[in-house]
């Protein structure tokens, strides 16, 4: 309501209040309540902005004002994405492994859930570790602080971990063997050495397999009727391959027959197509491929016939691990690919 000589003005700052640009000039009353609204185009972009109310007026009435919005619309938008990665992959059993989380837009404070098999872990932190077992999937969503984004909250890719019972370094000593043991290293087994000691006892039996090398150091020992076979097999099999004897009333024996890796498939890990070779074995038989997911569920099967390599697709499967068993007859092995996207 206004009276001789009354004002009320309305201005902004964009300096934090430094200076100010007037909006509106009211000097006459208005109807009640009167609604006021203006798009001011010079505030887009900025981050000290103030508003302030003035009346003024000598034996004035007065200005009442509520309801004040502020509002506004993003001119352009900045894409949250995020991506992990992992430490080492694949890795041994027991081996603690740390995620790191690569975002992209996310603000001062971003929110981070890292996820196991799709299960919520962690804290909220760029990196995540722990001991993963076979076939785990880790995954991150990243939730951004910033305004003015799309795709937020962004999901990462999926990191699906290989975990190798079978140790990359096997150091073995003071050791006593007495029965039938085998051990096994992706990389390297060290035997003896340094003041210890390897002893096969007489009438024992020892395996060594490693990936890359066995060194046999001084302290070790094979004694009169032992046996010790140590061999090279990049990528194996290894000991849980090996051929068991198991022993039935004493004294019959039946030997298992053993799994042959006798097949090859690449690139592993794969978007979608991979290839899986035989290894020097030409086929006179068919030749039975079938391929199951993380759920013992048959995805894919089909049966070669005079084929030494086939090309499958995974395309439009889920990303995992998935398990290739393949049996011609006369041979047998089994083999894991991982699919990611």
């Amino acid at each position: 309501r206004s009276y001789s000589s009354s004002s009320g003005t309305l201005s902004y700052s964009i300096n934090n209040g430094t200076t100010w640009t007037q909006i509106q000039q009211f000097t006459t009353a208005t109807a009640n309540p009167a609604t006021f609204s203006q798009v001011l185009a010079a505030l887009a972009g900025q981050s000290q902005v103030k508003f302030k109310w003035n009346y003024t007026g000598t034996w004035g009435y007065f200005w009442g004002i509520d309801d004040v919005q502020v509002t506004g619309t993003c001119l352009t938008t900045l894409p949250v994405s995020v991506s992990i990665a992992a430490s080492a992959n694949p890795v041994g059993t027991g081996t603690p492994v740390t995620f790191t989380a690569t975002a992209v837009n996310e603000g001062t404070s971003p929110v981070y859930q890292w996820k196991v098999n799709n299960i919520a872990v962690g804290t909220n932190s760029s990196t995540y570790t722990y001991e993963p077992v076979d076939g785990d999937i880790i995954s991150c969503t990243l939730t951004s602080s910033t305004i003015c984004v799309s795709g937020n909250p962004a999901t990462s890719n999926q990191v699906v971990m290989i975990v190798n019972s079978v140790p990359a370094i096997l150091n073995l000593n003071n050791v006593n063997v007495t029965g039938s043991q085998c051990f096994d290293a992706q990389q390297t087994i060290v035997v003896a050495g340094n003041g210890t000691f390897f002893t096969v006892q007489g009438g024992a039996t020892v395996n060594m397999i490693a990936g890359e090398n066995i060194l046999f150091q001084p302290g070790t020992v094979v004694n009169t009727g032992g046996y010790l076979h140590g061999y090279i097999a990049p990528g194996g099999p290894f000991c849980a391959s090996q051929t068991k004897d198991v022993v039935i009333s004493g004294s019959n024996v039946i030997r298992e027959t053993p799994e042959r890796i006798f097949f090859r498939v690449y690139p592993n890990p794969t978007a979608g197509e991979f290839t899986l070779a035989l290894n020097g074995y030409v086929p006179f038989e068919p030749v039975s491929v079938a391929i199951y997911n993380m759920k013992g569920e048959k995805a894919i099967s089909t049966v070669l016939i005079n084929e030494m390599k086939h090309e499958f697709s995974l395309t439009g499967l889920p990303s995992g691990l998935y398990l290739i068993r393949v049996d011609s007859g006369s041979q047998r092995g089994s083999s894991r690919i991982v699919k990611i996207d």
